[in-house]
């Protein structure tokens, strides 16, 4: 059973229950504090908040909730009603991961809804028929001989960081997550448009080994993991990164920063 957590009132929490195929248990959470006590006992699937019930404070839930979730891998989507262009515009900017326009039949709010979702099991379907191990060794060699960091989908990122957790159990390397993110230097919100994101893109690229990790997390972050580094050398290539994109975009009101931790050894 998938697990939505739904910031709404009781009754609209409800409401968007019953709305949906079976297959979800949802949980109403009708401020931030019930929000957060939630996802820290759960980490649930989705998070689902409705826009009007959220009204003047939606984007600071929507930042909020992305704080404390533990995961990209978890979806924030918006729920609204809205019909204005330019207040759904305003929305697409808060950082949420769908906005789904209600009301919508179950069947096409259903299928939103797992569209986003990470698959949390196999599908033997899915499993190809008997093959040798000439041909597992052709599909697991990368093709990819180009310099630069592996670039990865966000839902694949936080397997990896977990496999590479494990292996630190055994070894005295160090590795570091560097999270960088392009702001505006104003205090209005500011769409950073796909350009610019691929001009980090392509800054991460130059500046990172061919062993290191990158993902874009969001529509204006990029997460990347840095094998073998310490803390100093973690910054020396965030700043690095930062000093390649401004030599390279345009855009006086943009602010690249950046956040970088040690990842732990599992314990």
């Amino acid at each position: 059973m998938r697990h939505i957590i739904i910031f709404d009132s009781q009754d609209g929490a409800h409401r968007f229950s019953m709305a949906i195929a079976d297959g979800f248990i949802c949980s109403a959470a009708e401020n931030e504090p019930e929000l957060k006590r939630l996802v820290l006992s759960k980490t649930p699937d989705a998070v689902v908040i409705n826009a009007e019930y959220a009204s003047d404070g939606l984007c600071d839930v929507v930042k909020n909730t992305r704080r404390i979730l533990p995961s990209y891998d978890v979806p924030i989507i918006i729920a609204t009603a809205e019909n204005d262009c330019e207040r759904q515009s305003e929305m697409c900017r808060f950082g949420a991961d769908e906005i789904i326009h209600m009301p919508l039949c179950s069947e096409l709010l259903t299928k939103s809804i797992c569209s986003l979702l990470t698959d949390s099991s196999a599908d033997i379907s899915d499993i190809p028929e008997v093959f040798g191990v000439d041909e597992l060794m052709d599909m697991v060699t990368e093709k990819n001989t180009e310099r630069g960091a592996y670039i990865v989908k966000k839902n694949h990122f936080a397997s990896i960081c977990h496999f590479v957790e494990r292996g630190l159990e055994r070894s005295r390397k160090n590795v570091q997550v560097l999270l960088m993110t392009l702001r505006g230097n104003s205090d209005s919100p500011k769409t950073i448009e796909n350009g610019t994101m691929n001009l980090l893109s392509e800054a991460v690229k130059m500046c990172l080994r061919r062993g290191d990790i990158s993902s874009v997390c969001s529509k204006n972050q990029i997460v990347i993991l840095l094998m073998d580094a310490d803390d100093d050398g973690g910054h020396l290539v965030a700043n690095r990164i930062v000093s390649n994109f401004y030599s390279e975009c345009e855009d006086s009101d943009l602010e690249l920063q950046y956040d970088i931790r040690e990842l732990c050894r599992a314990g």
